[in-house]
């Protein structure tokens, strides 16, 4: 099976992915990035905007997907 790498950015810190997960493919290494995204927004802050990013790399290589999410808090 395949290993995927997960390179994360939530604005403030990059983080790259040098150990890697093995999983079945890539639509699986997907809804992994996915999910990293949402623990990643988990703290965010309450207020103004917060962008997360994750880059999916397979073998070490270059990336294959990228997901980015984009949140806006604001008080009304």
């Amino acid at each position: 099976m395949p290993r995927f790498f997960f390179d994360t950015d939530d604005g403030e810190h990059v983080r790259r992915d040098c150990s890697g997960t093995v999983l079945s493919g890539r639509e699986i290494a997907k809804a992994e990035a996915a999910s990293l995204l949402r623990d990643l927004a988990h703290g965010m802050r309450l207020e103004g905007s917060s962008v997360f990013s994750c880059a999916v790399r397979q073998d070490d290589e270059q990336p294959i997907y990228r997901v980015t999410m984009v949140i806006e808090g604001r008080s009304v």
